[in-house]
């Protein structure tokens, strides 16, 4: 928390004299330098990552460790079966037997989501464990129910899967070899949305997790940099979390934390691209601003905590290089907020902005970035050129949500200093539309009874 504080106050600091700078100067040479800098880095690592094979690594295929698959579960009854009968299907399997065990930790749930677990347990007696955590332990964030399940876990590897989540069959066997490497402490999967036709809000959040996010993590791989954890569908060996103190409570996007404590460290983390999971993307635009605002507070929160440890790590060069760019940029929307106000100002007063950049350098980074993501929606999921274009133009206007929810995710880190909750997101699962669908079904017909 200490760390967050002079964050905090050292953050604020740089926006004020940036902003002031600005004011007294009529200049943003400073701040169009800035997004050259991070446009240029983007585009390069999608579009390396578009055109060049991924990279491979020494993989043991006879290594077949026992694992512990986690599903923390606060208030999931719409997809808590789905996703735990999804899991027992995997094929990862020893002797005839799963390989894997189920923990079905259950954060003092208000619903049935408890119930429902031990109903699968019964069912699944030797794969399937329901575990209640009481009133006085839950809600207090999801990374002390992960520690509970890693302590009651017998595996070599902890997985670890949301409770809306559906996976293929093969994801641990397409995913388990990479961590043979007695280097490696983790590995991520690739994340897909399967409510992505939905609406055009989960259209977009499928490319964003399934191009963009898939790309930037190819890159860096290609590029030896960060790959990131994500908080699904991810795999970690149990002595690599425990040399960090497992995961941190105290951070709202503890699988971002993990990563960087991990390097720090002096693990690897791998990308399995092979490895496809499915989850459920949000549906209304309120619960999907929350949760980017929960997102831009961690990152900002890792900002605070291990840049400069990592700065001055035994990391290689393009992991810090890499590390710092990845963190750092979650601050650019609030750099574009001083270019806002000082636009604004020139309409306003009719003050006259000054710049040395050059017009072509910008046009080429903005058209550059736009070319390297179209390439990249064509070489994915969108083949037809003129159908990728265009999804490229929507994901532009999408991205715009981080202009609000960065500096709202800044004010949460002033207010939630000492405040440690599980701000989770609603899943509604199939059950739930089921249900809303009968009702509306049955309220049409009764209606139209009345009418009669």
């Amino acid at each position: 928390m200490k760390n967050w504080i002079i964050g905090i106050i050292i953050t604020a600091a740089v926006l004020v004299v940036g902003l002031a700078w600005g004011l007294y100067t009529m200049n943003i040479d400073w701040l169009q330098a800035i997004m050259l800098v991070f446009t240029y880095y983007g585009m390069l690592l999608i579009f390396v990552a578009a055109v060049v094979k991924p990279r491979k690594f020494k993989v043991d295929p006879n290594y077949t460790p026992f694992v512990s698959i986690i599903i923390p579960a606060r208030n999931e009854e719409f997809v808590i079966e789905n996703t735990v009968r999804s899991l027992l299907n995997l094929n990862y399997r020893k002797d005839g037997k799963a390989n894997f065990e189920i923990l079905v930790m259950d954060d003092n749930s208000s619903d049935r989501t408890y119930e429902i677990s031990l109903n699968l347990e019964k069912e699944f007696p030797d794969t399937v464990r329901a575990i209640h955590r009481t009133p006085e332990r839950a809600g207090k964030g999801k990374s002390l129910v992960l520690n509970e399940g890693m302590e009651l876990s017998r595996g070599e590897v902890i997985a670890v899967f949301d409770a809306d989540t559906n996976v293929c069959p093969d994801f641990l066997n397409n995913s388990i070899h990479l961590l043979a490497d007695p280097k490696v402490g983790g590995l991520q999967g690739r994340v897909r949305l399967y409510n992505k036709d939905t609406n055009m809000l989960t259209s977009l959040q499928e490319d964003e997790f399934a191009v963009i996010s898939h790309l930037y993590q190819l890159g860096k791989e290609l590029i030896d940099g960060v790959t990131a954890l994500g908080g699904n569908g991810q795999l970690v060996k149990k002595s690599a979390v425990m040399e960090v103190d497992g995961w941190n409570w105290l951070s709202p996007t503890e699988d971002l934390d993990l990563t960087f404590r991990l390097i720090l460290k002096d693990w690897h983390i791998r990308y399995a691209p092979d490895a496809v999971l499915w989850q459920e993307g949000v549906e209304r635009v309120y619960p999907f601003m929350r949760q980017r605002i929960r997102w831009a507070e961690g990152f900002l929160k890792c900002i605070f905590d291990y840049t400069i440890p990592l700065i001055f790590s035994k990391a290689s060069f393009m992991k810090k290089l890499d590390g710092v760019m990845t963190m750092v940029r979650v601050l650019i929307p609030l750099y574009m907020w001083i270019g806002y106000i000082l636009v604004g100002l020139t309409i306003v007063k009719g003050l006259e902005i000054t710049t040395g950049v050059s017009p072509l350098l910008m046009a080429v980074s903005s058209w550059g970035f736009i070319g390297a993501m179209t390439v990249g929606m064509a070489r994915t999921i969108h083949p037809n050129i003129f159908v990728a274009i265009f999804r490229v133009i929507c994901y532009s206007v999408y991205s715009m949500c981080w202009i609000i929810a960065v500096p709202a995710g800044f004010i949460n880190c002033i207010r939630n200093i000492n405040d440690i909750s599980w701000d989770k997101t609603s899943h509604l699962g199939d059950s739930e539309k089921t249900v809303s669908k009968r009702e509306e079904i049955q309220e049409k017909l009764t209606t139209q009874k009345a009418t009669k």
